[in-house]
């Protein structure tokens, strides 16, 4: 399996069909890659796990900006929820 290199970009997936994309996102392992997976099969998205240029975990550098796995995940990843309000 491949380690110490994960981004999830949530875009990356369009070309691909939802095979390909599983067959590729299967061989990554670890946290990051598990919570993508989780995430995407609860609220049904494609996404497409691709290695971080810096080939890093993640750590918080000087200027407090994380690097690696972590600050791509900060940077790349954004998710909107709405809260549901039902009355009645």
């Amino acid at each position: 399996m491949v380690k110490n290199s994960i981004d999830v970009n949530s875009t990356a997936g369009d070309l691909d069909s939802p095979e390909a994309l599983a067959a590729h996102n299967a061989q990554y392992e670890g946290y990051c890659a598990d919570l993508a997976k989780k995430i995407a099969d609860q609220i049904g998205f494609p996404y497409k796990i691709m290695p971080v240029k810096d080939d890093k975990y993640g750590a918080l550098e000087d200027n407090g900006q994380w690097n690696g796995m972590v600050g791509e995940l900060i940077r790349h990843v954004r998710f909107v929820f709405q809260p549901r309000v039902y009355i009645g």
